[in-house]
C-alpha cells in the first residue's frame, strides 16, 4: 500500500512538472540567481582575508555573474570546490541544496528514463535532509520495513541534532595510552555532518562532477548517512535493537560495516566503500578519508574499553589497510594501501608494509 501510493505521488509530480515545466525552469533560475548574489557577497569577504584564492574565485564572477557552469563540467567543479569554505557553514546548507536542484534539474530534461526518480528523490522533496532521507530509506528498506517508517526515522535523526552548540570535540585523550570516549552526538548525526559528508566528496573525489552524484549513487556517503542514523538511536535515543537494525540492513545492502557507537566525524569520505569496517570503540576524527577494505579494529575482549584505533582529523587510509586495537593515528597522517598498523603513527607520517613502518616527515621531504 505505501509503495503504490508512493507511486501515484512520483507520477503526480511528473505530471505537475510536465504542465508547468517553464514555470519551474523560471523559479530555479530567480532562486539561483538569489543563492549566486549571496554567494558573491560571502565569497568578497571571505576573498577580502584570503588574497591567494580571490582570483581563483572571482574567474567564477565575470561581469553578469549569474550563471554558473554547467554541472558535469571540469569548470563546474573547480566553481563548486572554490566555494567550499562558503558551503561547508551551517546556514548555507539552503545554497547547497539550491545547486544540488539544479543539478537534478538538468538530469531530468536531458534522460527522461531518470525523470520520475530524480522527480521523486530531490525535486519533490522540500529540503536537503528530506532528500537524502528518502534516498536512504529506499535503499533500506525491506518487506517487513516500508520506506515510510525508515523516512521518518531519518528526518527524525537529521533534523533532531541540527541545532548542535558544540565546539566538534570528537574524541578526547586522558592520556596517550587513554582514550575517553565521549563524543557528542548532536555533532556526529545532525543535517550539518550529512552536509558536510557530501561536501568531502565533492572536494576529494576526482570521480564526483556534481553533488548529486554522490547523493544518489555514491553508497560511502549512503553508508554515511545510515551510520548517522543508527548512533542517533543508539547514543541518543537508547533504541539500540533499532539500531541494529538499521546496521545490519546497512550492512547487507551496502557492504560497509560501520557499528552504531562508533564516532565518525562529519566530513568523512569512504570512496568505492565496499568492504570497509569500523568497530565499536573506534573513533574517527573529523576530514578523514579512506578507501575500500580499510578495517578499523579491535584487540581483546575487555568490554566497556576502547580496543580499536582512534583516528584524528585529516588522516588518509588506503585501500585494504587494517589497523587493529586502541592505537592512535595522528592528524594528517597516511596510511599505505594494504599496510597492517599495530603502534601508534606520529602527525604528518606515513605508515607503509606489514607489519607497517614509519617514516617521519623529514625523511619524506628529503626523498
Amino acid at each position: 500500500m505505501i509503495d503504490t501510493i508512493g507511486y501515484i505521488q512520483v507520477t503526480l509530480v511528473n505530471c505537475a512538472f510536465d504542465r508547468n515545466q517553464k514555470v519551474v525552469q523560471e523559479r530555479d533560475k530567480r532562486a539561483l540567481f538569489r543563492c549566486n548574489s549571496s554567494i558573491r557577497s560571502k565569497v568578497t569577504l571571505s576573498c577580502s582575508l584570503q588574497s591567494n584564492s580571490e582570483s581563483r574565485i572571482d574567474r567564477h564572477f565575470k561581469s553578469d555573474g549569474l550563471q554558473t557552469p554547467v554541472p558535469g563540467t571540469h569548470e563546474y567543479v573547480l566553481y563548486v570546490r572554490s566555494l567550499y569554505d562558503v558551503l561547508c557553514k551551517s546556514e548555507e546548507i539552503e545554497t547547497l541544496w539550491m545547486l544540488i536542484r539544479r543539478e537534478a534539474q538538468i538530469i531530468a530534461n536531458e534522460e527522461p528514463a531518470l525523470a520520475s526518480f530524480v522527480h521523486a528523490s530531490v525535486l519533490s522533496q522540500s529540503s536537503l535532509a528530506d532528500s537524502v532521507a528518502f534516498v536512504i530509506a529506499g535503499k533500506l528498506r525491506d518487506p517487513s520495513t516500508p520506506s515510510s517508517t525508515l523516512f521518518e526515522l531519518a528526518r527524525e535523526a537529521f533534523f533532531s541534532c541540527s541545532n548542535s552548540s558544540h565546539n566538534h570535540l570528537y574524541f578526547r585523550s586522558k592520556s596517550s595510552d587513554e582514550v575517553q570516549l565521549k563524543g557528542h552526538v548532536e555533532d556526529l548525526c545532525g543535517e550539518h555532518a550529512m552536509q558536510q559528508d557530501l561536501l568531502a566528496v565533492m572536494q576529494r573525489d576526482p570521480a564526483c562532477t556534481r553533488f548529486i552524484d554522490a547523493l544518489l549513487f555514491f553508497k560511502g556517503f549512503h553508508a554515511l548517512c545510515a551510520y548517522r542514523i543508527s548512533h542517533y538511536l543508539w547514543a541518543q535515543q537508547n533504541r539500540k535493537q533499532l539500531a541494529r537494525y538499521i546496521h545490519s540492513r546497512s550492512t547487507r545492502k551496502l557492504h560497509v560495516d560501520i557499528h552504531p557507537a562508533a564516532q565518525v566525524g562529519p566530513g568523512a569520505f569512504i570512496d568505492h566503500a565496499t568492504g570497509v569496517v569500523i568497530g565499536e570503540t573506534a573513533v574517527v576524527a573529523k576530514n578523514v578519508s579512506m578507501l575500500h577494505r580499510v578495517t578499523l579494529g579491535g584487540a581483546g575482549n575487555f568490554t566497556g574499553q576502547p580496543r580499536h584505533p582512534t583516528v584524528e582529523s585529516g588522516v588518509t587510509l588506503g585501500a585494504g589497510s587494517t589497523l587493529l586495537g586502541p592505537i592512535r593515528i595522528g592528524q594528517n597522517a597516511q596510511i599505505g594501501a594494504c599496510s597492517l598498523v599495530v603502534t601508534d603513527v606520529p602527525n604528518n607520517s606515513t605508515a607503509v608494509g606489514v607489519p607497517a613502518k614509519i617514516i617521519p616527515p623529514r625523511k619524506l621531504q628529503n626523498s
